[in-house]
């Protein structure tokens, strides 16, 4: 779920997040368990220009792990993320194109930490 907040609907926004992962896993041997994982996260972005968006953001998850019979081990974890994205829109006359590019940052509990970049574009067909 997220919500974003635009009280005063000024170039400042606000979002927020939370996520809840309830998963059943099943072992080699038959045996299975629930791991739970849950999230929280928060960012803030600025209106650049007519439909340019820049945002920054972070988050916390938290892995609750389990023994999976005797064959897995599910160790607990938190991991934290930062992020830093920029956002175009542009109508056409087939749809809506939205675009970013972003960069971010993991920082992980029991591993190295990771760096991440991503490019995307997606269409929302007018029909």
């Amino acid at each position: 779920m997220v919500v974003k907040l635009n009280p005063q609907n000024s170039k400042f926004y606000f979002k927020t997040g939370l996520n809840l992962s309830n998963q059943k896993l099943f072992g080699g041997d038959n045996a299975y368990a629930r791991v739970n994982q849950h999230s929280v996260a928060l960012a803030g972005g600025y209106l650049l220009k007519d439909d340019l968006y820049a945002e920054v953001g972070l988050s916390n998850t938290k892995l609750n792990g389990k023994n999976i019979g005797s064959t897995y081990l599910i160790a607990d974890e938190i991991t934290k993320l930062g992020y830093v994205e920029l956002a175009k829109r542009m109508k056409t006359d087939i749809g809506t194109v939205d675009t970013n590019v972003n960069a971010g940052k993991s920082f992980y509990e029991f591993k190295d930490n990771e760096k991440s970049y991503g490019i995307c574009a997606r269409l929302l067909p007018k029909y």
